[in-house]
């Protein structure tokens, strides 16, 4: 007699067709984990610019539309209705990130269904604004929604990424449960082979390697900062490419800011790349840098250790933990004078990128994405 399939709702703030984002990353790796997994039968439901319905074999991918508004722009009614309208049909649901949909539809679950809620929050700290009425309304929003309503009320249980991720929900929540997120290391180990091997004249030039999204919270004014800081230095012997997804709006700001500082020489934007051309980037980067304002569990730096580059990234998410293991070295945000010293450093010391590379190396299996997934998938089928 076979016993009846778990059924797993997964909600997400970004769709799957999405490149650059870890959060993208993320989602397809569980999709194409859990969907391939007996005895559960998956549904996926996504914020997209178009509302579509597909199967693919035994699990259904479902896209919805967000309203058009600011600070609620995650806010999809439709999404939110379609679940509750089959609230009786799902025995667990996973979210990932935070989103006002899956806070909505959260609090509704909880009190009109006896389904099963997880929850991998991908907390950030505070997002960069333009002006403080926004920000005032972000942090407002941000209260309200995710730790009282999310986290007080719903109670769901919480996979985290970081001891940081851990800290911000203690005083709200005792459901939590820390698993460090990576990388495939064996898909990344066998795409590294091509640039392991390359010789870098550490000498001759400095090439940084940029990976994400090109917008505010990502690769803000603050890079640029410290590029300045790196040419006043070195001159031109300091090369930054900038890898990802730009964001026109910000971007048309960012370059006059690249142009007033005399910066059109040391920094290309690639945009979205191949695969092919990216590892072409890999192979010629000396150093890896993280300029993010707020992140999680940035899958670009995995990517970086795995290849061999030695990192310099902002302590924002995991970063602190992977710093007190020797694994990167790290600046607070903002502070450009010791991220140039902290990249400079890296740069013209060969033993320290050497320990860098070599605590990476031996760390590096205990952040595998398998024993991630793993553990999420035990999480969903357990009573």
């Amino acid at each position: 007699m076979t016993s009846k399939p778990i059924r797993v709702l997964l909600i997400s703030f970004v769709p799957l067709e999405l490149t650059g984002a870890g959060t993208a990353n993320l989602l397809n790796q569980l999709v194409n984990f859990l969907s391939k997994r007996s005895g559960l039968r998956l549904e996926v439901c996504t914020l997209a610019p178009t509302e579509r319905k597909r199967h693919f074999g035994s699990w259904c991918y479902i896209t919805f539309k967000g309203l058009p508004l600011k600070f609620f722009h995650d806010i999809s009614p439709s999404m939110i209705r379609y679940v509750l309208r089959r609230r009786r049909y799902y025995d667990t649901v996973l979210m990932i990130g935070l989103s006002s949909t899956s806070i909505i539809t959260g609090l509704l679950l909880k009190f009109f269904s006896r389904v099963r809620i997880v929850q991998i929050p991908q907390l950030h700290r505070d997002f960069i604004f333009r002006d403080e009425l926004a920000k005032l309304l972000y942090k407002l929003k941000k209260w309200l929604l995710v730790y009282l309503i999310n986290f007080k009320i719903v109670q769901p249980l919480l996979i985290v990424y970081s001891r940081e991720e851990e800290n911000m929900v203690k005083c709200f929540t005792r459901n939590v449960i820390r698993i460090p997120l990576g990388i495939d290391l064996e898909r990344y180990g066998e795409l590294s082979v091509s640039t392991k091997n390359k010789s870098k004249d550490f000498n001759k030039k400095l090439v940084l390697l940029h990976v994400g999204d090109i917008h505010r919270n990502k690769f803000p004014l603050f890079a640029l900062e410290v590029m300045r800081l790196l040419k006043e230095q070195i001159g031109d012997r300091v090369e930054l490419i900038a890898v990802g997804r730009i964001h026109r709006g910000y971007f048309k700001k960012l370059m006059s800011k690249v142009k007033e500082y005399g910066l059109e020489r040391n920094i290309k934007f690639k945009g979205i790349v191949p695969l092919s051309e990216l590892l072409t980037y890999w192979g010629e980067a000396n150093v890896f840098v993280l300029f993010s304002a707020s992140e999680a569990g940035p899958f670009a730096i995995f990517e970086a250790l795995t290849m061999e580059i030695p990192v310099v990234a902002t302590r924002v998410g995991i970063v602190p933990e992977l710093e007190e293991k020797g694994m990167l070295l790290a600046a607070n945000y903002g502070d450009k004078n010791d991220m140039a010293a902290k990249i400079m450093k890296v740069w013209k010391n060969k033993d320290l990128r050497d320990f860098l590379i070599k605590k990476a190396k031996s760390m590096l299996p205990y952040y595998d994405m398998k024993y991630f997934l793993k553990t999420v998938y035990q999480t969903l089928i357990e009573d």
